[in-house]
C-alpha cells in the first residue's frame, strides 16, 4: 500500500533517515555513494535517481518501495535487467547473454523477470521489459516486433506481426505529458 505522505523518492529516503536515526554521512557510507548526492536528492526533493539501486541495497529496503512507494519497505531480491537504447544491441544480447557487454540496467523485484529478459528504451519516457521466450506466461499482452533488423526499426502491437518479435513483460512509463500519451496511444497498439 502506498503511503500518501511519502510522495517522492526523497520523502521515502528522509523517512528511512528519521526512522533509523541516520545522518547523511551514514546513508552515504552504507550505500557507497557521496554524501553530497544524498543531500542533493533530499534538497531537490527528487522522485528519481540513478543511485536508487545502491540506496535500496545499502539501506536494506525494497527497491520498488523506494522508487515508487508501492509495496512494503521490506527488501526483496533485486534483479538487474540489461537495458538497451537500440534493438540491435538487445538482439545481440539475447544471443550471447554476455553481461560484461552491458552498460545500463533497469531493476525489478519480480523474480519472473530475473532471467531471460532485456529492457529496451523506446524513448526517454517509455521502457519495455521484453522476454526471450516467445511462449512465456509472463507477458502483458503486447509484443515488440522487429520490422527491420538492419535499421533497428520496431513497432509495438497486441499480436506478433513479424518473424522477429519479443513478448513484453512490462511497460514502464515515466511522467508523460498529454501529447506524449496521445503519441503512445497511436503507437500501433
Amino acid at each position: 500500500m502506498t503511503n500518501p505522505t511519502l510522495h517522492t523518492l526523497a520523502d521515502r529516503l528522509q523517512y528511512i533517515i528519521e526512522l533509523r536515526n541516520l545522518s547523511h554521512n551514514d546513508v552515504a557510507r552504507l550505500c557507497g555513494i557521496k554524501q553530497g548526492s544524498v543531500s542533493y536528492i533530499l534538497a531537490k526533493n527528487l522522485d528519481r535517481s540513478k543511485l536508487a539501486y545502491e540506496m535500496a541495497k545499502g539501506l536494506n529496503v525494497s527497491y520498488d518501495w523506494l522508487t515508487t512507494g508501492r509495496g512494503t519497505m521490506r527488501p526483496q531480491s533485486i534483479h538487474q535487467i540489461p537495458l538497451f537504447d537500440n534493438v540491435f544491441d538487445g538482439i545481440k544480447y539475447t544471443q550471447s547473454q554476455d553481461i560484461e557487454s552491458v552498460q545500463s540496467f533497469v531493476y525489478s523485484e519480480k523474480d519472473e523477470l530475473a532471467k531471460e529478459t532485456f529492457a529496451y528504451n523506446i524513448n526517454d519516457k517509455v521502457t519495455l521489459i521484453c522476454l526471450f521466450s516467445q511462449d512465456s506466461p509472463h507477458h502483458c499482452g503486447l509484443f515488440l516486433n522487429v520490422t527491420n533488423i538492419l535499421l533497428g526499426e520496431v513497432e509495438l502491437s497486441k499480436t506478433p506481426t513479424h518473424d522477429a518479435y519479443y513478448p513484453v513483460a512490462e511497460l514502464r512509463i515515466n511522467e508523460l505529458s498529454e501529447t506524449d500519451k496521445l503519441k503512445l496511444m497511436s503507437f500501433s497498439i
